[in-house]
C-alpha cells in the first residue's frame, strides 16, 4: 500500500454535516479523528480517544465547549487538553492531540502532518460559495471499497469516458479526443487533465439537459487534482 502523504490538507467533512451540541466520527489518513463545534461555533478536531482508557470521544457527548468521555467523563476543551476529572484533580499529562482545520469553500479542511500548516495550499472549491438557493447543489459522500490511488487514477484519468460511460458521459466520436496535461507550477500540487471534443454527438447526459436532439456540439471536460485526494472535474457543451 502507498504511504499518505500527511503535511497537506485533507476535507475531513462538510460544514453542515457538524452540527451544534454533535460529534462526527471520521478516520482519516489512519488517524481517528472527532470533529464537533464549541458553544461559539468554532469547529474543532482532535484524536477520537481519551487519554485514560483509550475510548473513543464521540461515543460521549457535547456540552458547551467541551466533549465528555462516556467511559469515566473525563472532559476535554478545544485544547485537546482534560478539563475537568470527576474523580480529582485533572492529571497534567491527559491531553489528546489537537488538530488544525479550517472552514472554506463549506467544507472543513484537516491538516494531520507535522509541518507549520500553509492555507494557501487549501484547495480552490470556491464555485461552492454561491448561495445553497442560486444553483442545484447537493454536497454528500460515498464510500467505495477500493484504495485510494485506484480512485484518484480512475478519476484523473478521463479517457475512459467513452467506454466506461458509453452513453451517459460520453460516446464513439469522442473517442480520438486529445488529452491536455497542466502540470504543477508555483509551488501548488495540482495537475489538471483536459479533453475537448468539437462538432461531435453530445453524450448522453447533456442529450437530456439540453434538449439538443443529438445535434453535434462542442463539449469540453476538465479535471483538476489537487494532490492527494482533492479533484474538481468541469463539464459542458456549447
Amino acid at each position: 500500500m502507498m504511504p499518505f502523504l500527511r503535511n497537506t490538507w485533507y476535507l475531513a467533512a462538510w460544514s453542515q454535516d457538524v452540527q451544534p451540541g454533535q460529534m462526527l466520527a471520521r478516520k482519516i489518513i489512519g488517524e481517528l479523528v472527532v470533529l464537533y463545534r464549541t458553544a461559539g461555533g468554532e469547529l474543532v478536531a482532535m484524536e477520537d480517544r481519551c487519554a485514560h482508557r483509550m475510548a473513543p470521544l464521540s461515543r460521549g457527548r457535547v456540552e458547551g465547549d467541551r466533549i465528555i468521555c462516556g467511559y469515566h467523563g473525563l472532559e476535554y476543551g478545544p485544547d485537546g487538553r482534560c478539563a475537568h476529572n470527576p474523580y480529582g484533580k485533572p492529571p497534567a499529562l491527559a491531553k489528546v492531540r489537537r488538530f488544525t482545520l479550517v472552514e472554506k469553500h463549506k467544507a472543513a479542511w484537516i491538516w494531520l502532518g507535522q509541518e507549520t500548516p500553509d492555507l494557501a495550499q487549501i484547495p480552490d472549491f470556491s464555485i461552492l460559495d454561491i448561495p445553497d438557493d442560486a444553483a442545484a447543489m447537493r454536497r454528500d459522500h460515498v464510500t467505495f471499497d477500493a484504495p485510494w490511488d485506484l480512485i484518484a487514477d480512475n478519476l484523473i484519468d478521463l479517457s475512459h469516458v467513452s467506454f466506461l460511460h458509453d452513453g451517459i458521459l460520453g460516446n464513439a466520436e469522442m473517442v480520438g479526443s486529445k488529452s491536455v496535461v497542466e502540470e504543477p507550477k508555483d509551488g501548488h500540487q495540482t495537475v489538471t487533465v483536459s479533453r475537448d471534443s468539437f462538432g461531435t454527438a453530445p453524450a448522453g447526459m447533456f442529450d437530456m439537459l439540453f434538449h439538443q436532439d443529438g445535434k453535434a456540439v462542442d463539449s469540453w471536460m476538465k479535471m483538476r487534482w489537487n494532490a492527494p485526494a482533492a479533484f474538481l472535474l468541469d463539464v459542458g457543451v456549447n
